[in-house]
């Protein structure tokens, strides 16, 4: 989080107070006494109380800045597809059988026109990963209450689907 104007000015302050010899700095014209009479000026308008303001708003600046690009950085990754089980259970509850998907350039993912619970079958999902990393999915429609079989040209609705939404590199059967 970005510290305040204040706190980054009273920083630099701090550190030019602590400083014990500033002769390395002193110009030619100038001594050594003279320097340290101008840097230790009460003046509100002192040079040196002017450089350590603009750099602190430099500095402040640049720490708010980072302060917005991590919070961009962190709502794009709380946007961002997992893949998990949970994830492709979700997908497969979200399933509209004869809806075609429509691909939304802006965010890479396929979606639905609309959605239409109506057209939303599956009721019960379940999925296994099997030993060669396939992914096996058990899916069932509701008919009074109990689970039935998808229909082949539901399966194969369901498979198209699948395969548009699927991570590059998943094995679907």
């Amino acid at each position: 989080m970005a510290r305040s104007i204040a706190t980054i000015y009273n920083e630099i302050v701090a550190d030019k107070n602590a400083q014990a010899s500033i002769s390395s700095l002193a110009p030619t014209a100038d001594t050594e006494q003279q320097l340290q009479a101008d840097l230790n000026s009460s003046s509100k308008v002192a040079i040196w109380r002017l450089w350590a303001y603009v750099a602190a708003v430099a500095i402040y600046t640049h720490e708010v800045l980072w302060d917005l690009y991590k919070a961009e950085l962190q709502a794009i990754a709380s946007g961002a597809i997992v893949g998990t089980s949970p994830w492709y259970q979700a997908q497969v509850f979200a399933f509209q059988n004869g809806d075609p998907l429509v691909y939304e350039s802006s965010t890479g993912r396929y979606k639905y026109a609309a959605v239409d619970t109506a057209k939303q079958i599956v009721k019960r999902c379940a999925i296994v990963e099997q030993s060669d990393g396939t992914l096996a999915f058990k899916v069932a429609k509701l008919s009074s209450g109990l689970p039935v079989a998808l229909t082949t040209p539901e399966q194969t609705s369901l498979t198209g689907f699948l395969k548009k939404i699927r991570f590059a590199g998943t094995r679907l059967p």
